[in-house]
């Protein structure tokens, strides 16, 4: 069997030519169908690249996540296949045209021209109130609301217009109703008064007629009264120049007689002579001892005595002297009702002390309390004594007579007391040479007020003779009220 040759089979298909054949067939089906498939695929990829391609010329994939875009791409979504993004944008884009220029085939373009050109003539107008607000960066719907927002306020404002002109004629018709009433009213009134002012401008001509003619009589009466006052004034000048005369005859042999009198009234018996009542003392020393320096006297308050007031100090045994000088001056320091402490402002002589019963004197002071003494002051005073006149002095001695009681008058006549005789006023000096140039031009009024004050100065001293007034020189006064004499008289002076 090992060697036998292996049997030989007929010529017809067998199983494998068959599975071969259909394996080739097999083969060369899903070759193809592998072939076609692939070159199917590349078309869908060209296709598919094309599509992109396309999509990327209307709209890229990060637009898409733009809310505005993504609710376009739902409604076309919506609206079914035949609708797409393009189309709704066009559609949306019509319908906003349309309501923007009226015209829904107006494109983007001719909306924004038409917009800026719009704007331009609003701003260019000078119609609303404030043309920054509305320009061509200004939104179509806040450029609206700005417009409306003004007509709504313009809308008001002549309502409220409206409404004040209405109720302003209804006022006015008011009035005017009214003012017919009081024309209604009054016009008979005012007839009545119209006839009373022509009767009242009647009867003032004829009165100013009367006025008249009394006047012409009046002033005829006048010149003819003229006329015989001036005749009358021309004989009492001539009779006033014969008084003048005669007066002045009198006075020339008033004062020869008074300086006749005067030689014989040295010293003579007490009541011969004018001073005579300055030479009497108002009080006596009550008490004072050798070398105090305070004394008592028998006047006081009631009597008139003041705080700070001087007295002159005379002997008991001998008379006052003409001049007034007394041994001592004393001055208040204390006042009771009827004495007063004094201090000794300038001591007595060492041989002549003050003592008990010496006499006390003071012009400015009486015993009578229902008389003050009455004093004229004229003149110039040097109260410091340095030899020249004080500007003040005379304010000074004036102010010092009335602070201790005196009275002051301006001119001297019978109820005068005493004259207080300054230097007499001199006129100032003509500037000469340089002082020429520098001319004051106060000299004519100050020159002007010393001729009256020297006028007046020897008008006070005539009056003063012929009454027999006492007149007392600064250190006579000075001694009669207790002055020490010096340059402590200023400063005594002041209160």
């Amino acid at each position: 069997m090992a060697g036998a040759k292996p049997q030989r089979r007929g010529g017809g298909l067998t199983a494998i030519h068959i599975w071969l054949i259909v394996f080739v067939v097999l083969w060369v089906a899903s070759t193809g169908t592998l072939i076609f498939l692939f070159t199917q695929q590349e078309q869908l990829r060209q296709t598919a690249a094309q599509a992109e391609n396309d999509f990327r010329k209307v709209a890229s994939r990060a637009d898409l996540s733009v809310p505005a875009i993504a609710a376009l791409s739902q409604q076309a979504a919506a609206g079914g296949a035949q609708t797409t993004l393009v189309r709704v944008m066009y559609e949306g884009m019509r319908s906003l045209a349309g309501r923007l220029t009226g015209n829904k085939d107006d494109d983007i373009k001719t909306i924004e021209t038409q917009w800026n050109a719009l704007v331009d003539e609003i701003a260019s107008g000078g119609k609303v109130p404030d043309a920054e607000q509305i320009g061509r960066g200004t939104g179509v719907i806040p450029g609206v609301r700005q417009l409306y927002e003004w007509y709504v306020s313009e809308r008001d404002a002549r309502q409220a217009e409206a409404a004040a002109r209405e109720q302003a004629t209804r006022s006015l018709a008011e009035a005017e109703a009214r003012t017919k009433a009081l024309e209604a009213q009054f016009g008979d009134k005012l007839k009545e008064l119209e006839k009373k002012v022509a009767d009242i401008s009647a009867d003032r001509d004829k009165l100013a007629e009367l006025k008249r003619q009394e006047v012409d009589d009046l002033g005829r009466n006048i010149n003819s009264k003229k006329e015989e006052l001036v005749a009358l004034a021309a004989a009492n000048e001539k009779q006033r120049a014969a008084h003048e005369a005669a007066l002045r005859d009198v006075q020339k042999t008033l004062r020869e007689q008074a300086d006749v009198l005067a030689t014989y009234r040295t010293p003579g018996p007490e009541g011969t002579n004018e001073l005579d009542t300055a030479r009497q003392p108002v009080g006596r020393v009550l008490r004072a001892l050798p070398g105090d320096s305070l004394v008592h006297i028998d006047v006081g308050r009631l009597d008139g005595v003041n705080l700070g007031m001087p007295f002159a100090v005379y002997s008991f045994s001998k008379r006052v002297p003409v001049d007034g000088r007394g041994k001592a001056t004393i001055e208040v320091v204390s006042v009771g009702p009827h004495t007063a402490e004094c201090r000794v402002v300038s001591p007595p002589p060492a041989d002549e002390p003050i003592l008990e019963e010496d006499l006390v004197g003071n012009i400015l002071l009486t015993r009578n309390r229902d008389r003050r003494p009455r004093f004229v002051v004229v003149g110039e005073f040097d109260i410091d004594y340095d030899g020249v006149d004080d500007p003040v002095g005379y304010d000074k001695v004036s102010a010092f007579i009335e602070r201790f009681g005196g009275e002051l008058t301006d001119k001297v006549d019978a109820t005068t007391d005493y004259v207080v005789v300054g230097r007499r006023p001199s006129a100032p000096t003509a500037p000469t040479g340089a002082d020429r140039a520098r001319r004051d031009p106060t000299a004519p009024t100050r020159a002007r007020r010393a001729a009256r004050d020297a006028a007046t100065y020897d008008a006070a001293l005539e009056q003063a003779l012929l009454l027999a007034v006492p007149r007392l020189r600064q250190d006579q006064f000075f001694n009669f009220v207790g002055m020490e004499l010096g340059r402590d008289v200023a400063a005594r002076l002041s209160p």
